[in-house]
């Protein structure tokens, strides 16, 4: 009588868990965008790098440029998040140098941490908006750092009397972005504006000069 051979066993399909599939095209788009920019980056090759299928990156994110947008300011409304979460909690504990800093400090290190992607984004928006123009698109990131007033928050926290803080001036706003427009030059094009330096800067050197201009460049609530 010939021997029956076991029945072969149907291989079983890996499911990753939920969100998985998400994260990873995120981390490759990450990748692709800051070395290629956004024009010459495919969906395909993102997906290729995630390890999904193409369909499954468009379920996700809808489009491209949607994609694109998520990887840029992902990281930037998180940080925005944490830090509005550490400023309702530190109330009066902390003095403005101290406050300056510390967010000196971590927008530094996000925009360091980002660099090719967020010279890709300014690239894009400078030479390509409208690839970016797409219906429920995020907000730009000029936008999105004008969300940003902690200049004035932290400023304002001093004025004991009132304990009230109050609405950023004109004035007050043109000193915030100048303040937020060295911290991007000093973070993403460091090459160029220390290039004649013998000695380059340390990062604790960096972010400590910013910090110190920050703090005494703004004018205070009452100007």
């Amino acid at each position: 009588m010939p021997k029956q051979e076991a029945p072969t066993e149907t291989p079983k399909r890996f499911r990753r868990q939920p969100g998985v599939g998400r994260e990873l095209i995120l981390a490759a788009a990450h990748d692709v965008f800051s070395e290629h920019g956004y024009a010459r980056a495919t969906t395909r090759e993102i997906a290729e790098r995630a390890g999904v299928a193409e369909p499954l990156l468009f379920r996700s994110f809808g489009s491209k440029a949607n994609l694109f947008n998520e990887v840029v300011f992902g990281p930037m409304h998180a940080f925005m998040l944490e830090w509005e979460k550490f400023d309702a909690e530190a109330g009066d504990e902390y003095d403005v140098e101290t406050l300056a800093k510390r967010f000196v400090a971590g927008f530094y290190d996000l925009l360091r941490a980002n660099r090719g992607l967020m010279i890709a984004y300014f690239a894009t928006q400078v030479f390509e908006p409208e690839v970016l123009a797409e219906p429920g698109d995020v907000p730009t990131f000029l936008e999105v750092i004008g969300l940003m007033d902690w200049a004035t928050e932290v400023r304002t926290r001093t004025d004991k009397p009132s304990g009230r803080r109050t609405k950023a001036t004109a004035k007050s706003r043109v000193h915030e972005r100048i303040n937020i427009g060295s911290v991007i030059a000093a973070a993403l094009f460091d090459d160029l504006l220390f290039a004649a330096i013998p000695n380059r800067p340390t990062r604790n050197q960096v972010v400590n000069e910013l910090a110190r201009i920050a703090t005494v460049s703004f004018p205070s609530a009452s100007s």
